[in-house]
């Protein structure tokens, strides 16, 4: 019999690492052989459970004696089963009453520039687009076609939520587009055009994406003044490794790994942004909320006054339609963001967003 007094709060918020050690402890699984960010994403699923080291250690057993294969992200899957019905069944109303805060594991990154600039919301046959925001612009440039929708959102948000998280430039995608494509939220399909191409054809694009942010910066010597444009230049990822030795390791169902650019990683870390990674999963939908929920999250987390005219944020979300049919948009887009960060205090009043001082949604770490 387990003492309730044993009890430790959450598996996901608290003990999602002593639980990749015990799975690597049992089955020798080398780092490149366990995608961390695909693990802790399946463990959100009982993040309000309670961790029992024996249990725990048991059900791994268990797991990997049943599962029908021998991989990290099968035998966390099936763990994952097992372990919700053997705590259910054992101490059922401590996990009704066991309360757990929403902890790293919960979050995602962003980098602070891609809350301001984004990626077109539909496809473009463009090679280069740009965005701007008062006193900043962002091209976006790619021979194969800018990368567009939330499937690419999506995943430089998961490749900068392992950066930061783990302070590594080396991420896994896992072992096969299946388990990338579940990863991010999507079922898999693989008929052509189906999620998985589509989700290797915007990784294609973020590849060969090069990104270009421009400043103006301004110094007062008396009454002169004097504008200079600073340009800081990059890619996602470091060129060392080519596109077709990834895809080889994704197809031949080895660690699928990337490396993200020393310049990218140094901005990332510099500049790191908390999201809700329930909340973007829940707008994968619809890029336009996805955008206003990390723009309006990023500026709440300055504790002042923001004020965006709406004919600004189209500039900055590139869109090209008429403003007031934008307007419209983004009114509905904001209901979508209130219904998964209910106390956002927001206002759209005539054509201004005016964000208020207000708790971010997630704290600045």
């Amino acid at each position: 019999m387990i003492e309730a007094g044993t009890l430790k709060q959450g598996i996901f918020s608290e003990k999602g690492r002593d639980y990749v050690e015990a799975l690597q402890d049992a089955c020798s699984f080398s780092d490149s052989e366990i995608n961390l960010g695909s693990i802790n994403l399946s463990l959100h699923k009982i993040r309000k459970y309670s961790y029992l080291p024996d249990l725990v250690q048991a059900t791994i057993d268990e797991a990997i004696l049943n599962s029908a294969d021998f991989t990290a992200h099968a035998i966390t899957d099936l763990f994952i089963s097992l372990y919700k019905e053997k705590l259910e069944h054992l101490i059922p109303r401590e996990i009704e009453s066991n309360k757990v805060e929403e902890a790293i594991d919960d979050i995602w990154f962003q980098y602070s520039s891609f809350c301001t600039h984004v990626l077109p919301h539909s496809k473009t046959e463009s090679t280069e687009v740009a965005t701007r925001y008062p006193g900043h612009t962002m091209a976006i440039e790619c021979v194969h076609g800018v990368p567009y929708g939330s499937i690419p959102r999506l995943i430089i948000l998961y490749v900068n939520s392992i950066a930061v998280k783990y302070r590594t430039q080396q991420v896994s995608l896992g072992n096969s587009i299946k388990q990338f494509v579940e990863t991010l939220g999507y079922t898999v399909n693989y008929k052509e055009g189906g999620t998985n191409d589509q989700v290797m054809s915007q990784l294609d694009k973020l590849f060969h994406t090069t990104f270009v942010l421009s400043k103006v910066l301004e110094t007062t010597t008396g009454d002169k003044t004097v504008k200079e444009i600073a340009k800081v230049r990059f890619n996602l990822f470091d060129g060392k490794i080519t596109w077709d030795e990834f895809t080889a390791g994704m197809k031949s169902n080895e660690a699928a790994l990337l490396k993200l650019s020393d310049e990218y990683f140094k901005e990332l870390l510099a500049h790191p942004v908390p999201l809700s990674m329930e909340a973007l999963l829940k707008l994968k939908k619809s890029t336009l909320a996805m955008d206003l929920y990390a723009f309006i999250s990023y500026r709440a987390n300055s504790n002042r006054l923001v004020a965006a005219k709406i004919s600004q944020l189209q500039h900055q979300f590139g869109n090209t339609d008429e403003t007031w049919r934008f307007k419209q948009a983004v009114q509905r887009a904001y209901k979508k963001v209130k219904e998964v960060w209910p106390e956002c205090s927001a206002i759209l009043r005539n054509d201004v967003l005016l964000i208020p001082k207000m708790p971010p949604h997630i704290e600045q770490l």
